[in-house]
């Protein structure tokens, strides 16, 4: 789901590499327009450090996606917050500043590093955390919400595989 207020190319083709290496295609779907049904909805991190990429109704159409069965990843990176956060992926931001960080992580086929230019803290409410960085942040969540799930990504994973190829 790509936003309309910037030039969402470069997170698309991240969305796409990551979707790839993973093992599946993806379809595009412009924020504002009504969505395709899938079981797996992508909600990226924008580009610009603006809080309002995404109006609030694109923004509840793809939550109540979840809630309906299907699966969303929500990845945050730059200066994107959302107030709701707590409510659909169970997470709650401590602090929020604009100050360079990164979250390395590790998987099994080695580790890599997700950049940001701003620093999120956040802690779990009631999402369940599956991922954490090797300082010990907080990298990703998985919470039910109706009969789907919200997987929230303390980043902007995509931006950063169109940046480096992943």
């Amino acid at each position: 789901v790509l936003s309309e207020k910037e030039d969402a190319w470069p997170t698309a083709q991240g969305a796409w590499l990551l979707a790839r290496r993973a093992g599946f295609d993806i379809r595009y779907a412009r924020a504002e327009d009504e969505l395709p049904e899938s079981s797996f909805y992508i909600l990226p991190s924008p580009l610009m450090d603006k809080y309002s990429a995404y109006s609030r109704r694109a923004f509840w159409r793809v939550i109540d996606k979840a809630r309906g069965g299907s699966t969303v990843l929500i990845t945050l990176g730059n200066g994107a917050i959302l107030s709701d956060l707590e409510e659909v992926a169970g997470v709650k931001t401590e602090n929020h500043f604009a100050e360079n960080s990164e979250l390395r992580l590790e998987t099994p086929d080695g580790s890599f590093t997700v950049p940001n230019s701003y620093t999120r803290q956040i802690t779990s409410t009631s999402g369940e955390v599956v991922w954490r960085a090797a300082s010990g942040a907080v990298a990703m969540t998985v919470k039910e919400l109706g009969r789907g799930r919200v997987i929230f990504f303390n980043g902007a994973v995509e931006s950063n595989a169109a940046l480096t190829g992943w």
